[in-house]
């Protein structure tokens, strides 16, 4: 478990699913994201399945979900990963649910992750994250840890985005800069 001052961030748990199914199933959650708004619990089971599966403690391949609970509540209200794409590279990805936006607390709990990802993977030199440009939320939390824009590309999206060509910012944040 990761504590920050207003949340508690425990990995993923097949008891998070109708948590998951709550948030995820709202099409403003996931409007910006690559995945589609679930439709059925069986979508949100089928999400906390292959995320636990994948766990992974392993440095060099870490593999963490964790779903972001507030201190004293017990309900997920959103998610948190960091998936090693090799020994000194990461990247995060998060979800909150729409009505825990504009409080702070994504910024806080991809701060922690941050926090515990540097002080616990030694050669980690960088983590990545990337979001659509039009995400103004997304980039805001990126720019409020430390991360910095690196790249920004436009290409042209699936069936879910109407095939449209959209904007993507990559965000990079580097060990010294943390420190």
């Amino acid at each position: 478990m990761i504590q920050a001052q207003r949340l508690k961030l425990k990995l993923l748990h097949l008891d998070d699913a109708e948590d998951i199914y709550r948030y995820a199933s709202d099409p403003a959650v996931a409007e910006n994201t690559s995945w589609w708004p679930h439709k059925s619990l069986e979508d949100a089971i089928a999400f906390v399945e292959s995320a636990v599966v994948k766990n992974s403690h392993e440095i060099g391949s870490l593999h963490h979900i964790w779903a972001i609970r507030l201190l004293d509540e017990e309900q997920a209200i959103g998610t948190v990963s960091l998936i090693q794409d090799g020994e000194s590279v990461a990247h995060v990805d998060y979800a909150l649910s729409r009505d825990y936006w504009g409080k702070g607390y994504m910024t806080e709990a991809v701060s922690a992750v941050i926090g515990w990802a540097f002080e616990n993977v030694p050669l980690l030199e960088q983590i990545h994250s990337g979001c659509l440009s039009r995400n103004r939320g997304s980039v805001q939390v990126l720019k409020k840890v430390g991360f910095e824009i690196i790249e920004r590309y436009k290409d042209k999206r699936g069936p879910k985005f109407d095939n449209k060509v959209l904007e993507t910012c990559v965000f990079r944040l580097l060990r010294e800069n943390w420190e």
